[in-house]
């Protein structure tokens, strides 16, 4: 798959992902911006995508000045998928209870809002945050939010994940810009994490029925 299809398939999953948390008795309005911190994490395929809207917005400079104290993980999801399907213990990793807004927000608003990563788009929650200081999201939707996060890492194969500021730190350099398109960008070099192929789907039992029509529209749009 090209580059410019790898792109298009990623906004028909966020198409995907709209239509079904549009189905959601969510309370996230506009301003609410609790969860926008400097935690949120990406791959490199959602910062290319966002690159040209943060230029647009100007806000190239506060990415330049951030001063990235969010969380860096140290696994990928699909990463973690395949340590538990051998069997393995998940490392530990930490991350700060209060890392601060993320460097995009202005004004409690995201400037580039159209294009935020899944990171963003996953915290859909059925309580105001304020109220408990964390997303209230039920077993199902955080199994919707795995799978669809399998499918994008998956879909950026040859890519690589980090955290937000980091990656599109990355991807302000045109030469490592240009590598990543060309699919050559080497993760180890860049401070980021290697993106891996679905190992086997993170679906519990009980969600197996109820999750196979969704996993079969994300299949389609990976399938090109």
């Amino acid at each position: 798959m090209n580059f410019e299809t790898k792109r298009a398939a990623l906004e028909k999953i966020y198409a995907l992902h709209d239509e079904f948390a549009a189905g959601l008795d969510a309370a996230c309005r506009k301003g609410c911006a609790i969860c926008c911190t400097a935690n949120v994490t990406v791959t490199t395929l959602e910062g290319f995508l966002m690159r040209p809207q943060i230029e647009a917005c100007g806000q190239t400079d506060r990415l330049a000045t951030a001063d990235n104290r969010g969380f860096r993980p140290t696994i990928t999801t699909n990463h973690m998928a395949a340590l538990c399907k051998d069997g393995k213990e998940l490392p530990e990793e930490s991350m700060d209870p209060a890392p601060g807004p993320c460097p995009l927000l202005t004004d409690q608003i995201c400037p580039v809002y159209a294009v935020r990563p899944f990171g963003c788009r996953s915290m859909v929650s059925s309580r105001n945050c304020a109220e408990t200081g964390m997303a209230d999201m039920d077993e199902w939707v955080i199994t919707v939010n795995h799978l669809f996060m399998q499918f994008i890492e998956h879909l950026d194969g040859n890519g690589c994940s980090g955290n937000l500021a980091d990656v599109l730190a990355v991807l302000s350099d045109p030469e490592k810009r240009a590598e990543f398109e060309a699919a050559k960008l080497i993760c180890r070099t860049t401070g980021l994490i290697p993106n891996r192929p679905i190992p086997v789907l993170m679906i519990p039992p009980e969600y197996q029925d109820q999750a196979m029509p969704l996993v079969e529209k994300l299949r389609a749009c990976v399938s090109g």
